[in-house]
């Protein structure tokens, strides 16, 4: 019967290899958790509950009021109904 005795060289690199590709995944995957769990963390600091109803209705003010952009250039803003009336009833002109 003939004997068969493994390769131990062979067998210690291998183990080795794995281990520092298993090192590496983990040092990846934990580093795109923590810039994933940073990205998050700004979007949740700049969308504060209270704060962006505030932003939400100055957004709808300006969009739905009348205001002077530039007085200089004699620049307005008009309401965006208003707007889309005039743009609609220029291309039925055209």
């Amino acid at each position: 019967m003939e004997h068969y005795e493994p390769k131990s060289g062979l067998v210690a690199l291998v183990g080795v290899v794995s281990a520092v590709v298993l090192v590496a995944v983990i040092l990846l995957l934990q580093a795109y958790y923590y810039r994933s769990f940073a990205r998050e963390e700004v979007v949740k600091a700049v969308m504060v509950p209270g704060e962006s109803k505030t932003v939400r209705a100055e957004h709808l003010g300006q969009l739905e009021g009348y205001r002077v952009v530039d007085p200089v250039q004699g620049i307005v803003a008009i309401p965006i109904d208003r707007a889309m009336d005039l743009v609609l009833a220029e291309q039925g002109r055209r």
